[in-house]
C-alpha cells in the first residue's frame, strides 16, 4: 500500500520565526507518524526582499505577484539557494 501524500507550502514568513519553525517540525513529524509522505515547497519572501534591498533593486508587484526582471532574478536565485535552502538544512529540519 502506498503512503498518502500531503503537500505543504512552507511560507517565507514562517521560515524566519523560530516558534513557527519548531511547530512546523512537530506537525510534519506527526503527519509522518500518521502515514503521510510529506512533500514541502518553500517560499522566501523575506529572504528575497532582503537580497533585493541589499542589491538596490526595487520590487514591483502586480495584483499581489512579484514581477521579476532579470537582474532581480539573479539576486533572488542567489538568495533562495544560498540562504533559504541553507536555512532548511539546519537542525530543526
Amino acid at each position: 500500500m502506498s503512503k498518502r501524500r500531503i503537500l505543504i507550502k512552507y511560507g517565507g514568513n514562517a521560515m524566519v520565526s523560530t516558534e513557527l519553525k519548531y511547530e512546523i517540525k512537530k506537525q510534519i513529524f506527526n503527519l509522518q507518524q500518521a502515514g503521510y509522505e510529506v512533500i514541502m515547497v518553500h517560499g522566501g519572501g523575506p529572504f528575497i526582499n532582503k537580497a533585493l534591498e541589499k542589491a538596490a533593486i526595487k520590487s514591483r508587484f502586480v495584483d499581489g505577484l512579484r514581477v521579476t526582471e532579470v537582474p532581480a532574478f539573479i539576486e533572488i536565485q542567489k538568495s533562495l539557494i544560498g540562504e533559504a535552502n541553507a536555512d532548511l538544512n539546519k537542525s530543526y529540519f
